[in-house]
Parts: structure tokens; C-alpha cells; sequence
């Protein structure tokens, strides 16, 4: 709760400085892709603590273990959480590798108008997709309320494709764009541009910035990620297999729980940070 807590007031200080700041609400289009990972951070903070309350606390248990539909909707709120910021950082990230590899159709295709479309369309979808659930569940009031006891197999095989084919994609083409930030870094140190070409000059280095906190936010976000995932895989194998969970596995799966919270309190820090627009409008 200390994380959620923090996060928040992180995340919501920046949302303000969004809201106030015509440079940041009225600028570039990727102000706005920002602004949506931020909105889905702040969110986060606020549908995972209940989530923890109904989940891990005896009153939260005993609330939730007689009820249908509190349970899903307590399940579909942490879906859409972590699924929003998925699919953010999929949104930026496609933005900033279309920047770098097509710079000039980038800037006359990519518009705020344009950003505003994608992200409206990602919540809509999410919302349809994460919807589902209720209508396409097995949960029995009186058992637990964890996924593998509300979710139909089908349900699970639909939701982890998408889930990992956003992952994958996320994956494949931050790899291209550390390839394209490195060579573009490498032509820009061989080339010796002329006067009329440093306006050029100026957005290719400011498209290479914006891409690096791209990649630092992924990274953050994979390292964090990948331990717990890979955890509650072997937590359940080991109950589809009816045996018992094993120990260490339990005990190094309920730790790494608080990991998949950190990038709500780092990513505000980096956007502050490494974006000197952004952190001009968070000091005013």
C-alpha cells in the first residue's frame, strides 16, 4: 500500500501538470501517449488497492467469497489495470520507432487528433475484451476468488493470447527501435550537418531522447514482470497437477508480488526525469 500510495501522488502530479500546461495538453502528439500511460498508472493505484483489500485481508475474503459478481468485477478491474499500461507502452512505443525509422511522414501523418483516436480505440477494446468475463465465467459463490476458479478455460485461452501477443509485440519492435536508435545515434555522430539542416538535426536528436525513455520504461517494466509471471506459472502447474504447492515457490511468488507495482512509482519519475518539458510543467 506504501507503493500504491506513492505512485499515486506521483502519477496524479503529473496528470495535473498535463491538465495545466498547454504545452504539454496542446503540444506534441506524444504528450498525449504519455499522458495515457500515466492515466493508466494512476488508475492502477486506485483498482489494485481494493483489489488487495478483497484479496488478501480476512474481512476482503469473506466479503468476496459468497458474492459472484464482486469477485469479477474485482478481477476485471485488475485486468484492465495492467492491460491499459500494456497496451500504453505498446502505443508509444510504435509511435516513437515510426518516428525514427519515417521522421517526415511521421510528422504529417501523427497528429494529436490521431493519438486521441488510437488511445480511445485501446480502452474500448480492453473494455470489451476484459468484459467478457462476465459473461464468460464458471465462478460458484463460496469459492475462492482467483482466476483459475472464475475464468472458463476458454476465456484464459482468448485473454493470454492477446495478453502475450501484446507482450511479444511490445518486445519485437523495441528491439527494432534500440537497433534504429543506435544506428541513428551513430549517423548523427558521423554526420557533419550544415546550418539549414539543424532543425532536422534538433528532431532526430529529440525523436532518439524521447525513444530512450521508450526503452527505459520497457525494461523496467520486463524485469519487473518476468520474475512473478514465470512464479505463478509454477504456482499453476503445481495446483492443475493437484499437488501441493511447493514451498519455496509459494514463498518466492507472494514476495515477488510488490515487483509488477514498481513501474507506477518509476515511470513518472523517468517521464520527469528524462523529459525536460514534462519537468518544467511538474515544477511550475
Amino acid at each position: 500500500f506504501t507503493v500504491l500510495t506513492i505512485g499515486l501522488l506521483l502519477n496524479l502530479t503529473v496528470v495535473f501538470a498535463y491538465i495545466k500546461s498547454t504545452l504539454l495538453s496542446e503540444g506534441k502528439p506524444y504528450h498525449h501517449l504519455i499522458f495515457n500511460i500515466i492515466t493508466s498508472n494512476s488508475i492502477s493505484c486506485l483498482v489494485v488497492a481494493p483489489f488487495l483489500i478483497f484479496n488478501f485481508t480476512d474481512p476482503g475474503i469473506r466479503y468476496l467469497t459468497p458474492t459472484k459478481y464482486s469477485c469479477i468485477a474485482a478481477l476485471f478491474g485488475f485486468h484492465m489495470a495492467f492491460d491499459s499500461t500494456l497496451t500504453g507502452l505498446l502505443l508509444i512505443t510504435c509511435d516513437r520507432l515510426f518516428a525514427i525509422v519515417s521522421p517526415l511522414q511521421h510528422m504529417h501523418r501523427v497528429s494529436r487528433k490521431t493519438c486521441r483516436i488510437a488511445i480511445v480505440a485501446s480502452w474500448l477494446y480492453l473494455t470489451i475484451k476484459n468484459g467478457m468475463v462476465f459473461f464468460w465465467n464458471v465462478r460458484k459463490p463460496g469459492e475462492p476468488c482467483i482466476l483459475i476458479m472464475v475464468e472458463t478455460l476458454a476465456y484464459a485461452q482468448v485473454y493470454n493470447f492477446n495478453f502475450y501477443a501484446c507482450i511479444g509485440f511490445i518486445v519485437i519492435f523495441n528491439i527494432v527501435l534500440l537497433v534504429c536508435v543506435i544506428i541513428s545515434k551513430r549517423k548523427g555522430e558521423q554526420m557533419k550537418a550544415p546550418q539549414a539542416m539543424s532543425e532536422a538535426v534538433r528532431r532526430n536528436l529529440n525523436n532518439l531522447k524521447l525513444a530512450k525513455i521508450v526503452l527505459l520504461v520497457v525494461s523496467i517494466l520486463l524485469i519487473t514482470w518476468i520474475p512473478h509471471n514465470t512464479l505463478a506459472k509454477m504456482v499453476i502447474y503445481d495446483i492443475d497437477h493437484k499437488r501441493p504447492i511447493r514451498y519455496g515457490i509459494l514463498v518466492a511468488f507472494n514476495l515477488s508480488r510488490g515487483l509488477c507495482m514498481i513501474t507506477i512509482v518509476t515511470d513518472p519519475i523517468i517521464f520527469f526525469w528524462r523529459n525536460a518539458q514534462c519537468r518544467a510543467a511538474v515544477l511550475r
